[in-house]
């Protein structure tokens, strides 16, 4: 891929491009970047900004994120119903009955309790 720009959610949004296209444009952006070929963070190539990028950092699927780039971002937790700042971060990614919604970070961590991980297990070194 030459140094090139190109916004993929956007195209992914238009369907102008599919997943798999959109995922095959952001490895070679990577790629080039990991190869010393690209100087350019691959993010910054394809359009994302910062709570994109978050967003797919945590696994959110490229068409989940062009659609919510689109159509506003999730404005409550999908675990506890309170509001989510998407600007203040604190929030991460969930697949809950096979969709995408977004979480607080500190539900995660109830969750987790609940299923027996110990406050230790949480805790970030």
């Amino acid at each position: 891929m030459k140094h090139m720009e190109k916004d993929i959610l956007l195209d992914l949004y238009k369907g102008e491009i599919t997943e798999k296209n959109a995922h095959k444009i952001f490895n070679e952006a990577v790629d080039n970047f990991h190869n010393a070929k690209g100087k350019d963070d691959p993010y910054k190539l394809t359009g994302f900004d910062k709570f994109e990028r978050t967003a797919h950092c945590l696994f959110c699927s490229f068409s989940v994120i062009a659609k919510w780039r689109y159509e506003g971002w999730p404005l409550n937790c999908a675990e506890c119903g309170k509001k989510i700042i998407k600007e203040k971060f604190g929030w991460r990614c969930k697949i809950i009955n096979g969709k995408e919604y977004l979480t607080h970070i500190e539900c995660s961590k109830k969750y987790l309790k609940g299923i027996g991980y110990s406050e230790n297990d949480l805790k970030i070194n």
